[in-house]
């Protein structure tokens, strides 16, 4: 499964998720934002980071991976 586009731009616009995710991960934001500029979908779809952005935006799992065939 892949992450869908529009939780990259989340990423890059919503900088208190930024905050939550890298204060939880023990990262610096840039590295978060790093990911979100690379769509690195490894990173942001680690468990923790969907956790995160779910509670954060109210988004479900759907909602943030799309199926690749």
């Amino acid at each position: 499964m892949e992450i869908k586009e529009q939780i990259f731009e989340l990423l890059l616009n919503d900088y208190e998720l930024v905050r939550k995710i890298a204060k939880q991960l023990d990262l610096q934001e840039a590295s978060v934002q790093r990911w979100a500029r690379r769509k690195q979908s490894r990173c942001v779809g680690l468990y923790p980071v969907v956790e995160i952005i779910k509670s954060h935006s109210g988004l479900n799992a759907e909602d943030i991976f799309e199926k690749v065939e």
